[in-house]
């Protein structure tokens, strides 16, 4: 449970972003529940991640309407797709961590097919002719999980940063439509 005085912080951080909140009062349980998943807010305020443990998940836990809602979710939060090269990411831990084929053609026709992606309004589709470079660049050949400790050349290095921010996130993003969907 949140002390009254880290309710307030996010209530202020809330307040500075922008976000337009409705109504008086704005329950701690909503403010816990809307934010626990997002780690740090504005830099300075933590919120715990939910105290319940998270069971090992097999790839039958990857659903396509988990997979689909998580993309669409992620499409929406800061726009992290916005760039075409970034489904790499995506498709990386669709490989690693769901199970999906790896072959890149194949992973960007399913993603394409998913229902909620055809019936989306998303800007950007996964594109296999926009990864062609980006999957030339040594990271895309290794594991996700190996990007944890990879130093990337100064060639690589800015579309590797993006790259793993968004697969973090998405990652982040298929745990959480897991538990709203369970």
């Amino acid at each position: 449970m949140m002390s009254q005085d880290d309710l307030q912080k996010i209530l202020e951080v809330i307040a500075k972003s922008g976000i337009k909140v409705e109504g008086d009062l704005v329950a701690q349980k909503h403010v816990e529940c809307e934010f626990k998943n997002f780690g740090t807010i504005a830099g300075d305020v933590v919120l715990a991640k939910p105290d319940k443990p998270v069971a090992p998940r097999t790839t039958s836990d990857y659903s396509d309407e988990v997979v689909g809602k998580a993309i669409i979710a992620l499409d929406g939060y800061k726009k992290p797709l916005c760039e075409k090269q970034l489904f790499l990411a995506i498709i990386k831990v669709l490989c690693d961590i769901c199970g999906w084929c790896g072959k890149w053609q194949t992973c960007c026709d399913r993603i394409n097919e998913l229902p909620i992606i055809k019936e989306s309004d998303m800007e950007v589709k996964c594109d296999y002719n926009n990864l062609k470079a980006p999957i030339a660049l040594k990271f895309a050949s290794l594991q996700y999980k190996e990007w944890e400790d990879y130093e990337p050349r100064d060639s690589e290095r800015d579309v590797f940063r993006k790259n793993k921010n968004v697969a973090k996130l998405f990652e982040e993003e298929l745990e959480r439509q897991i538990q709203l969907l369970s």
